[in-house]
């Protein structure tokens, strides 16, 4: 006898599964998937695959357990629900949230036992510790007395040797003194005689000197004073001259004065536009009355604000600049001159021109090549570089005329004009000093004022003929002053080589002078030595046997002591010990007054017995054993906290999501039967105990009562049913399980009455099952139909 089991499961990625399992009367079974055989454990990986859970009542509730449902816990719900409808790793990050909390609480039980620990026993030391310093204090104070006596036979004898030393210097000195003596004897006489010889010599020649300067002097003062003859001469010679020239500036300032208001650069420019142009001069007495009205600044003609810096090259800037432009007004933009043209030439019908100057900057128009460059043709400098205007203007002249591109030469560009265009090809214009081409094209208001401009200097020169020839009387007063300056000249050139002359001799005087002081006081140095030998000589010779004697008596006394300072402590074998001495008093008076301190401060201590010392020592090790594990507990806390926290925030944001979508479905169910219902996420007291969280459920199916706990005992056993199928419709679209299953819910139900929206699962098994591939449900009604025919 065989029983055979055939499940079968639509895969949209590929061929259906088809799960089967033979039985036998001998109680074996066979299993095969897509009609291969398998092992139970090969079926188990497949259902786990498609998340397949017929333990959980959320995916499989058959009639015997549909009670069941409502009797699970908050925390078997929220299980269940994890692992029917949350993502893959939802439940075992719970699962691993609840042990992470068991280790945390072992970890912190275990701080605590540490740390209760860890304070007895720092109690226990603090107790001895003072006892502990006493001992160190006594101890150091001992160790110091041992030290010092150890270092006080090498002090002693360091100061005999110093000692010895320094009477041996003294022997030594006097030794030397009395070589000195000796040698020095025989010649004082010798250089006192040669010193009174010299003397003399330098006595003579400075008397010389002296008459020497006198004479010097004398001929100096006679070229000083013909020197102030000359050039009072001079100066009357130039008083009367400038007499002359301001008589002459007197009569000719009228004419002057009338010249330079002829010249006044605004006046003119102004004047002249008023009769080339009295449209365009009206127009500019307008604007000068009215440029408030306009949002930016709208220039006068360019005529009247280009200032050359140099009058001679302004004939370059009007060869290239044309009139029509000399003439216009220059706006910053286009709407005042819409607004300036429709003031000027619709309503006061004036002829002007108007230009908008250009946006860019006048520092972007820059030339092609420096100057630098062109400096060896001639070229000195751009034509822009002539003349200063405002910004806007200079804007329209580089935008339109690239003023900034024109170089300005000199007569040595015009003669080498050919080798100029050879090495500049791309030098499109340039000008030479007085370039026929470029500068013929004058404008007939210059000529005009030119005119007017020789007219004044032809009355200014006719003046000047009838006046007085200043230019003569200045030649003949040149002349003149030419003579006396030559005299004057030749008496600096004598009063120089006097002053000269007699300040070398006064040098050569006080040179003299200085030697003559140096050679008498070293006279009188050698008198008083000679004085002074005879009784130096026998009180240096007792002084030295003297200290012969004492030398002898401190070596036998210094190396006496340094037996002794050797046979106590042996520095060359302790060398660790002479860095010890290093910081030890250096005298034996300090080293007495140091033990005598420290063996009264040692005796002031209260001796404590070593057992004691012993057992703090040991202590303290295990305290800092202690320390070390509670900073590793400490530490492995602080990263489970972190890591635990980690987890949380990755399990309880995406169940919150989880849970209000529940929640959304199982209200909206309950809202159709005209109920209430709601799921939340009850969350403990201590956020931390994770085994404690759970799905609570509550349901309304009176109007009379409040939203109440699913629970086995306050609601009957047909709301307890209604409330577990609508909890699982409500995860119906969430799950992602092939298939889910209720097993005669209904007959739990009270007074359940089905209708035509209601949607009956028919279960066709037995031997006769027509294979999936053929099961048409089309075709079955078609047939139906056509039998109730």
């Amino acid at each position: 006898m065989t029983v055979r089991y055939l499940c079968t499961g639509f895969n949209p990625l590929g061929e259906n599964y088809i799960i089967r399992r033979d039985i036998y009367k001998d109680n074996t079974s066979k299993w095969s998937v897509n009609g291969r055989n398998a092992t139970q454990r090969n079926v188990e990986v497949t259902v786990n695959k498609l998340n397949i859970q017929v333990g959980n009542l959320c995916q499989f509730l058959p009639q015997d357990k549909v009670t069941d449902f409502a009797r699970m816990t908050q925390q078997e719900l929220l299980e269940n629900t994890e692992k029917a409808v949350g993502p893959a790793d939802m439940f075992e990050k719970h699962q691993k949230l609840k042990n992470a909390r068991d280790k945390e609480r072992d970890l912190e039980l275990s701080l605590t036992r540490i740390t209760q620990k860890l304070e007895r026993e720092q109690v226990l030391n603090a107790r001895l510790e003072q006892d502990v310093k006493n001992y160190q204090e006594r101890e150091k104070h001992i160790k110091i007395i041992d030290q010092l006596k150890l270092k006080r036979p090498w002090v002693l004898y360091e100061e005999k040797r110093k000692e010895h030393l320094a009477a041996k210097e003294l022997k030594q000195s006097l030794v030397s003194k009395l070589q000195q003596a000796r040698s020095l004897n025989a010649p004082l006489m010798k250089k006192l005689e040669n010193a009174g010889k010299h003397i003399k010599e330098v006595d003579t020649k400075i008397k010389s000197l002296a008459e020497k300067v006198k004479e010097q002097a004398n001929f100096a003062t006679d070229c000083h004073q013909k020197l102030e003859g000359e050039s009072d001469q001079i100066q009357e010679l130039q008083d009367e001259l400038m007499t002359k020239r301001q008589e002459e500036m007197t009569r000719k300032k009228p004419l002057q004065t009338e010249l330079r208001e002829v010249l006044d650069i605004g006046n003119r420019r102004l004047e002249q536009l008023r009769r080339m142009h009295k449209d365009t001069y009206d127009a500019v007495q307008w604007l000068r009355a009215n440029q408030q009205r306009f949002q930016g600044t709208i220039y006068e003609p360019m005529m009247l604000l280009l200032n050359v810096k140099d009058p001679n090259k302004a004939k370059y800037l009007e060869s290239t600049v044309s009139m029509n432009d000399m003439k216009a007004f220059v706006c910053e933009n286009s709407e005042d001159m819409k607004l300036f043209l429709e003031i000027v030439r619709g309503q006061q019908k004036l002829k002007v021109n108007v230009i908008v100057a250009p946006t860019e900057a006048s520092n972007t128009f820059q030339p092609n090549q420096p100057i630098a460059q062109l400096k060896q043709y001639g070229f000195q400098m751009y034509l822009r570089e002539l003349f200063v205007c405002p910004e806007a203007v200079m804007r329209y002249l580089c935008k339109n005329y690239h003023v900034h591109k024109i170089p300005v030469g000199t007569d040595y560009t015009k003669l080498h004009v050919d080798n100029v265009i050879k090495a500049n090809p791309n030098l499109q214009t340039f000008y030479t000093e007085n370039h026929k081409k470029e500068l013929t094209s004058k404008k007939n208001q210059r000529r005009q004022l030119v005119q007017k401009i020789n007219l004044k200097k032809d009355t200014i020169k006719r003046v000047e003929s009838e006046a007085v020839d200043l230019e003569q009387e200045e030649k003949a007063t040149k002349l003149k002053i030419s003579k006396y300056l030559s005299k004057k000249c030749k008496l600096l050139t004598d009063l120089k080589t006097y002053t000269q002359n007699c300040l070398k001799l006064s040098e050569e005087r006080v040179r003299q002078s200085f030697l003559y002081t140096s050679l008498h006081s070293e006279q009188q140095n050698l008198e008083e030595q000679i004085r002074e030998q005879s009784g130096t000589l026998k009180t240096v010779e007792s002084e030295l046997e003297k200290q012969k004697a004492l030398v002898q008596r401190l070596h036998v006394t210094a190396t006496s002591l340094l037996d002794a300072a050797k046979k106590a402590v042996n520095l060359d074998k302790n060398p660790d010990l002479e860095k010890i001495f290093d910081s030890l008093p250096s005298t034996l008076e300090a080293i007495d007054a140091a033990i005598h301190e420290e063996q009264a401060r040692a005796d002031c201590t209260f001796q404590t017995d070593y057992s004691i010392v012993q057992e703090y020592n040991e202590r303290e090790k295990l305290i800092k054993e202690l320390q070390k594990n509670w900073t590793d507990r400490k530490q492995e806390l602080t990263l489970q906290r972190e890591d635990t926290e980690n987890v949380k925030r990755e399990w309880l944001t995406p169940l919150q999501k989880l849970i209000s979508k529940i929640n959304k479905n199982f209200s909206y169910l309950f809202t159709c039967m005209k109920c209430a219902g709601e799921v939340d996420l009850n969350i403990p007291e201590n956020p931390e105990d994770y085994e404690k969280y759970g799905i609570r459920i509550k349901v309304l199916f009176r109007d009379s009562e409040q939203l109440c706990e699913l629970t086995p005992h306050h609601q009957s056993g047909g709301e307890r049913s209604v409330s577990t199928v609508l909890y699982m419709m409500a995860l119906q679209e969430l799950t992602s399980v092939p298939f889910r299953c209720v097993d005669e819910i209904n007959q739990l139900l009270q007074d359940l009455h089905y209708t035509d929206n209601v949607t009956i699962l028919c279960v066709f098994n037995g031997e006769h099952l027509v294979n999936h591939t053929e099961f048409k449900v089309s075709k079955f009604l078609r047939r139906q139909r056509r039998l109730e025919q």
